[in-house]
């Protein structure tokens, strides 16, 4: 049976084809009047999160939500270094350690959770979750927010792994953009906060899938993965057929979801492809 395996090469350089656009757009707007997308006024307590775990939060900004998360040790991360300048500068002293990185490109240093109030980086990147499941210990949290389209691709990509995504609402004072004028003014509203908490079996899935599309993709010739690459790696992983076909089937459905382009406008394709290439097995 012929299989889509995420060609990871290609990926990445679209990705980073995208951030450099996005960071382009950024320079126009001068670091003094950079302005944080959301805030919440009040300590945020993060479902399923310990006081001794280590929360690394990913499109963090200028800081303002993580710097108010209560309880867990908190590593404030964005993919803009003027705006991870600004956290440093003035939430600092409540981060144990600040760093320039995407989302998908994060360290797997192993930290406890992952989190994202402003989870807008895993659109179209269903990759990311079992990247995150496996540079986690425990799994990752988002807000959901006005993110539904974005939720739906990462609960069903998280369903292939046996986890089912569990939802805490909270009433937090909070606003969609406050630059302390009155803009947008803070009201209390109900914020659901979205658990996907990963097991031992889910750890090992993700970790074979990333394995699988990072070390085979580029094995590929002329758009397509040998057999004898394929059996090589098998070995090395020490899995059974049966596992690499089913991690051949995971991979193949998480690239085949349709993903919205939301550059969409009159002659731009409607849908997006994620890059790919193919194996039979």
């Amino acid at each position: 049976m012929r299989y889509k395996i995420l060609d990871w090469k290609k990926a990445l350089e679209k990705d980073k084809k995208s951030m450099e656009r996005w960071r382009d757009s950024e320079k126009k707007v001068p670091e003094r009047l950079i302005r944080q997308d959301a805030v919440v006024k009040e300590p945020i307590k993060l479902p399923r999160v310990k006081k001794t775990d280590t929360v690394m939060v990913f499109a963090g900004s200028t800081g303002e939500i993580s710097s108010g998360i209560k309880g867990p040790k908190i590593i404030h991360s964005d993919a803009d270094s003027r705006r991870v300048r600004i956290a440093k500068k003035r939430f600092g002293e409540k981060y144990e350690g600040v760093l320039v990185a995407d989302a998908v490109s994060l360290p797997t240093a192993k930290v406890d959770w992952l989190f994202s109030f402003e989870p807008s980086p895993l659109m179209n990147r269903p990759y990311f979750v079992p990247r995150a499941i496996a540079s986690s210990k425990k799994g990752f949290i988002i807000s959901r927010r006005p993110m539904f389209y974005t939720f739906r691709n990462l609960r069903r990509v998280a369903q292939m792994y046996g986890i089912a995504p569990k939802e805490v609402s909270r009433r937090l004072l909070s606003a969609d953009v406050y630059d302390g004028k009155g803009t947008n003014r803070l009201e209390k509203r109900r914020i659901g906060f979205v658990v996907f908490e990963a097991d031992g079996r889910a750890k090992r899935l993700a970790s074979i899938d990333n394995t699988v599309i990072e070390k085979l993709s580029m094995k590929a010739r002329r758009g397509k993965i040998s057999d004898k690459d394929v059996e090589k790696l098998r070995r090395e992983l020490g899995i059974t057929r049966d596992e690499m076909r089913g991690s051949f089937e995971r991979i193949n459905e998480m690239v085949s979801l349709k993903l919205k382009n939301v550059m969409f406008r009159g002659r731009t394709p409607k849908h997006l492809d994620l890059p790919h290439v193919d194996v039979d097995y």
